[in-house]
């Protein structure tokens, strides 16, 4: 794991290479057996994103309410928490991370991106929020950027990182591009809350 603690043009942390590589083999597993399901969205916000972007919603703690210690995504993403609670991650390069260990509660989604699917501008209804992008084929899209849309920002999203940021900034997801056949490209969406 590679952290990069950024302060423009807001406090923000990226993890590089997040998941070891069976973590991310079985996450990866999960993403590719959920995607063939018939699931419907969580709510209003996520039934529009899959109406008016093309992009697939699915919330893993409804899916896997019942056992939640069989999701692979579930269960490899609470790593984050471990990490910051034992400050493997420096709290004092990024303040806004101590969020995360008030957290008390959180969601995660898994959304699905293929040839037209995009991410219309929002932002999350909670305080701390980490996305975790996920490349399904190797060189088979363009696009599908992550930037945030009050600042013109891109930050540079490789395979397999984790970036952490205020829930509160405006972000949107560029149109992907891509002439393979079903989904390119992933994204876990964690949302922390202080209840």
């Amino acid at each position: 794991m590679i952290v990069q603690h950024l302060k423009f043009p807001f406090f923000h942390t990226i993890i590089y290479d997040f998941f070891e590589e069976n973590e991310l083999s079985d996450v990866l597993a999960e993403v590719t057996a959920l995607s063939v399901e018939a699931l419907p969205p969580a709510d209003a916000h996520h039934m529009q994103l899959e109406t008016k972007s093309n992009t697939k919603s699915i919330c893993i703690d409804d899916r896997f309410l019942e056992v939640r210690d069989t999701s692979n995504i579930l269960q490899n993403t609470r790593k984050l928490f471990h990490k910051i609670k034992d400050r493997s991650i420096d709290l004092d390069a990024n303040p806004f991370l101590n969020y995360v260990t008030y957290s008390n509660f959180d969601t995660t989604f898994l959304q699905l991106y293929k040839n037209g699917s995009s991410y219309f501008t929002h932002h999350d209804a909670a305080v701390v929020t980490a996305l975790y992008p996920l490349h399904l084929t190797k060189n088979a899209f363009n696009g599908g950027e992550l930037s945030f849309t009050r600042y013109d920002y891109r930050p540079y999203l490789a395979h397999n990182c984790c970036l952490l940021f205020p829930s509160y900034e405006h972000h949107a997801l560029s149109t992907v591009v891509s002439i393979a056949d079903g989904f390119v490209r992933a994204s876990i969406n964690q949302r922390m809350y202080i209840k």
